[in-house]
This record gives C-alpha cells, structure tokens and sequence, in this order.
C-alpha cells in the first residue's frame, strides 16, 4: 500500500529513564478511577484520563487495567491489536517510569517539519511526499487542531454532530413533498426517493475511496486532501471536525441537483435527490456514533472496529461507513484481524 514506507519507518529506541519522574508501584495503583487513570506499560507510567472518553477500543477494556501494569494487554496481538499509530498516540501520555522498572524499549515515530500549535493550512503544503505518511499518523489533542489564522474561517471548519439533522431532514422531506407535486403518479416519488436512499450507500464508497483519499504530495494536494478528508485523519476523535460542513455541503446537494436535473425526469428527480439526503444523513451520523459512542447492536459494533482498522492500521482498506458491501465488491476489504 502507498503507506508500507510509515509501516517500516516508526523504529524502536530506548528512551532515557533518567528524563522522566519516577512513581511507586503503590502510587500508581491509586490512580484507577475513570477521572484519575494511569497505566504502566512497559516500564512507563501512562495518564489517560482525558484520553478514556475518545479510545477507538471504547474505555471498557482500559478501565479493568487502570492502575496496573498493561504492557501484555497493549503490546500483545492476541488480547487487542495496536498499530504502530496507537502507538505514536501513546507516547502523549507518558508521564513518568515505575521505580525499579526495567524500562523497555519503545516505539517512536518519525518527526516531521510541523508545529501543530499553529494552523496548519499553512504548512501542509510544504510537507510534500511526506504529506500522506503525516497525515495518517492520528494524533489526539483536546480542543483539536486550527486550520486558519482567522477565527472567521475557522469557524465554518466545525460543525457539531446535531446541526446535520437539522439542517437536512427539512430539504430531504421539503424535496419529497416537490417530487409529489411533478409527478402524475404517486407510488412515483417514494420508490424514487427508496432508490437514492440506495444510491447513496454507492456513492458513499467511491466519494470515500476515490475524492477523500486521492493521493497527494504537492503543495496544492496537500492543500485539498487535508480540507476534505485529512483532518479527520489526522484527529479521528474530534467530534467538531466529523460531521461534512454544511455551507459546503449546501454547494455539493445543489451541484447534485443540477448534475441529476440532466439524466432524470422532472417526476422521480426530487424525490431520488431528496433519497440521496436522507442516506448521507445516514452516513454521517453512523460515522459519528461509532467514532464516538460504544454500539449497541452486532452490526455497528462490527463497523467500528472495521473503520478504526482503517483508521489506525490501513487507510488504503475498508473504505466503507455503514456496510463492507462496497468493499467487498472491490476488493477493498483489509486483511482479517489475526487475534481473538
């Protein structure tokens, strides 16, 4: 895959336990709360407190090792698997060693030309080929990241997850209720309205595999995919950069409109417009729930470790949302979880 070269390039080195506090064993165990929670994995002491709400694995599986030593649970592939971008994840929370520990060596990451205290919009670009192994290195940071200098712009990047139903369940049944009025025949604008509820779970696969993840490595590329689709894997876990903007979204329903005005008839071209709406609500607020919510049936609980694999192991694999039909059918299915 276009990433084999951010596979081999994180290496091991033996950090320097002098350059860090050091904590009792009998300290540690006593931060094992939800609000007060360390972790000791491979000698160093780990606080995820802030980090419990926003796991891609949900809390549950770090609370039973709070306070205790997880080395075997996160470094081993046959209790829950880590890619090496967990790890990179990881080194943000390191605070400290265990005393008498005999410290471990691991994993870092390669260092890019990147101040994430500043816009980044403004440095993508220069990062060149280095561009897509960055970006697909997830990182975690409380209040997210800023793209502008301008708070104006910035503002029109975030957008919370409750704004999208508002917004277009209105013009989704507002489209219906036209499609009802152009057409002699009633059963017409349903079943049209059935088809681009369908449509879309199409669409949602080629947007995502073949707009979102058009390679890049020129400064303008760079530019688009980061606005587009880069951001959100860069920070995965930020609730305000999930959900498509709706000032832009406006633009792309009205450019569907007019593209779709020119291959269908005036009786079903509503309601299927109105259908596409309602199936990309769909898209985004499943896309929300599983990055943000612990599942509650088989299926999305299986669309949540699919699409954390894509985020946090193979971004070139497992493109879809909602299903793995689309996958399937082209051959993007990632490789099978080898642990139990």
């Amino acid at each position: 895959s276009r990433l084999s070269k951010f596979h081999s390039s994180a290496v091991m080195g033996l950090q320097a336990p002098s350059s860090w506090p050091t904590f009792s064993w009998a300290t540690v165990k006593k931060h094992n709360t939800e609000n007060d929670a360390w972790i000791v994995i491979k000698g160093y002491v780990y606080d995820v407190s802030r980090f419990l709400p926003d796991h891609p694995g949900g809390q549950d599986i770090l609370l039973e090792h709070l306070g205790t030593d997880a080395t075997e649970v996160f470094s081993s592939d046959d209790i829950h698997v880590h890619s090496k971008a967990a790890w990179k994840l990881l080194e943000g929370y390191r605070i400290g060693i265990v005393e008498t520990a005999n410290v471990l060596e691991v994993q870092t990451t390669k260092k890019y030309n990147i101040d994430i205290n500043k816009p980044l919009l403004y440095q993508v670009g220069d990062l060149g080929n280095d561009y897509w192994e960055w970006v697909h290195t997830p990182i975690h940071r409380e209040g997210g990241i800023r793209l502008f200098k301008t708070d104006f712009f910035e503002f029109f990047t975030r957008t919370p997850w409750w704004i999208i139903p508002l917004l277009w369940v209105p013009i989704s049944l507002s489209l219906l209720f036209v499609g009802f009025q152009n057409s002699p025949f009633l059963i017409l604008p349903p079943l049209a309205y059935v088809t681009g509820v369908f449509f879309w779970y199409f669409m949602e696969y080629v947007i995502h595999r073949w707009v979102f993840h058009i390679y890049a490595g020129s400064y303008k590329m760079n530019l688009l995919h980061f606005l587009l689709h880069g951001i959100h894997h860069l920070t995965p876990m930020d609730k305000d950069r999930l959900v498509f903007p709706p000032a832009l979204g406006l633009v792309v329903a009205a450019g569907f409109l007019k593209f779709f005005s020119l291959l269908l008839p005036i009786s079903v071209l509503h309601g299927f417009v109105g259908g596409l709406i309602l199936g990309y609500m769909s898209y985004d607020l499943t896309h929300y729930y599983i990055h943000h919510h612990v599942p509650l049936t088989q299926h999305l609980r299986s669309m949540k470790t699919y699409h954390m694999d894509h985020h946090y192991k193979n971004p070139d694999a497992g493109y879809g949302i909602t299903s793995k039909f689309y996958d399937g059918i082209f051959s993007t299915l990632p490789e099978p979880r080898t642990s139990s």
